[in-house]
């Protein structure tokens, strides 16, 4: 039985991750947007079922992110990934916080 993906869990994922190499990223904060990057979903499949949750996903984004994508998976891939980036510069905002404390 396959699991299904969800925003919830990649966004849950990502974090795990980035406490796990919190020492790393804090000292080299470029590591973010490769973090980031290993959580977006390479196969359109799980990239579908992501934009099956969240139908906002599909349409490209007012940032400007998917700007020049030629299909919908690229659109959902960049919306995956400005959505987690989100999610990793909170992160990095609570942590470099919690170092100045």
């Amino acid at each position: 039985m396959s699991r299904k993906i969800n925003m919830y869990q990649l966004e849950k994922d990502l974090i795990d991750q980035l406490n796990y190499n919190k020492e790393e990223i804090l000292e080299n904060k470029d590591l973010l947007h490769e973090y980031v990057d290993g959580h977006v979903p390479v196969y359109n499949y799980e990239r579908l079922l992501l934009a099956c949750d969240d139908l906002w996903l599909g349409y490209p984004s007012e940032s400007g992110i998917s700007e020049g994508c030629d299909n919908a998976y690229d659109i959902i891939a960049h919306n995956i990934y400005e959505k987690l980036m989100e999610k990793a510069q909170e992160w990095l905002n609570d942590n470099e916080k919690k170092d100045v404390a």
